[in-house]
C-alpha cells in the first residue's frame, strides 16, 4: 500500500525504468508479460504480489518471487515470501476483486 501522497508507479514508469532497460531481452519480455502487481496463483487460488524475477544464468526467466499477504488473503494465518513460483502459474487480478 502506498502510504505517501506520491502517485503510484505505472506500467509505463516500470518499462521506462533504468532497471528494466538494463535487463537482458528474455527478462524484459517476462517483465512485460508479468509486470509487478497483483496475481492469483492458479495452483493455490491465493492472491499474491509479484515482486522479483528469478533470472537464470542464461538470462532466461521462468519463475518469480511473490508476497502472500493478509491484505489480499483474509484467511491467511501468516504472511510470507515465496520463491520459485512459475510465471505460468500466475493470472492477473483486478485489485477490486
Amino acid at each position: 500500500m502506498n502510504d505517501t501522497n506520491e502517485p503510484r508507479p505505472t506500467l509505463k514508469h516500470f518499462l521506462d525504468s533504468r532497471w528494466f532497460k538494463s535487463r537482458p531481452g528474455p527478462v524484459q519480455e517476462a517483465a512485460r508479460r508479468y509486470p509487478p502487481g497483483l496475481y492469483r496463483m492458479t495452483s493455490t487460488g491465493q492472491k499474491v504480489v509479484l515482486y522479483a524475477y528469478e533470472e537464470q544464468d542464461d538470462g532466461s526467466v521462468y519463475s518469480c518471487k511473490v508476497n502472500v499477504t493478509k491484505e489480499f488473503n483474509p484467511g491467511c494465518t501468516f504472511e510470507r515470501q515465496v520463491f520459485g513460483v512459475p510465471l505460468a502459474d500466475l493470472e492477473p487480478v483486478d485489485i477490486l476483486v
